[in-house]
């Protein structure tokens, strides 16, 4: 009787064993779920603090272009809707490149401001890494800039920088702010731009009234 009572306890011991590696395990896996979904939400909240920068360093280039050149439109499509959608499929650079030492027009200063921003937008200006393949870490994920007005005498310009989030989530204003919507760098399903994140500044500029 011995014997069997002997191996009857190390039965239960084994069972014991593998119930707690299966809570352990279970709780691993739970741990790690918390750390994905972590990093997703720094993810946007460090990507939503890039764009609001890049939105306000084009709201001060507009700023001081048109404070003392009135009506430079070359920041706005000449369209009915005045709609310029910036993205960086295709950066070119411009023809002149404003600086110190070298003198631009208005017109000349807001193509290379635009430039300037796609190169932001992109993540040009921080780099890991020397080579022109290496990572781009201070740009958004697939961004689209646009830049909407004035149009209707009163000087307000509307800034918009969409990018690509981790998350799908509801689009209510895709007819009010169509920024990117058109480009499917957002999809979920075709044309519901479900994973599109954005920042819009609307804001007077002094000088760009028509």
């Amino acid at each position: 009787m011995t014997p069997m009572k002997t191996n009857a306890e190390k039965g239960v011991g084994l069972i014991e064993v593998l119930i707690s590696l299966l809570i352990l395990s279970v709780g691993m896996l739970g741990v790690m779920g918390l750390q994905i979904n972590a990093k997703r939400s720094n993810l946007e909240a460090m990507q939503r603090s890039i764009a609001l920068q890049l939105v306000e360093d084009m709201v001060g280039r507009i700023s001081m272009n048109a404070y003392t050149v009135a009506g430079v439109d070359v920041y706005l499509n000449l369209g009915a809707n005045r709609l310029v959608e910036v993205d960086t499929s295709a950066i070119n650079a411009p023809a002149k490149t404003c600086g110190v030492g070298v003198t631009c027009s208005a017109d000349e200063l807001a193509v290379f401001d635009l430039y300037q921003w796609q190169l932001d937008m992109a993540g040009e200006s921080v780099q890991i890494g020397a080579d022109a393949d290496d990572i781009r870490a201070g740009g958004l994920v697939q961004p689209t800039g646009c830049i909407t007005g004035p149009g209707d005498g009163s000087g307000f310009v509307t800034i918009t920088l969409a990018w690509r989030g981790s998350f799908p989530m509801d689009q209510p204003d895709l007819v009010t702010l169509p920024c990117g919507v058109a480009s499917g760098l957002y999809d979920n399903a075709v044309g519901d731009a479900a994973f599109r994140q954005h920042v819009t500044v609307r804001t007077y500029i002094l000088g760009l009234e028509p």
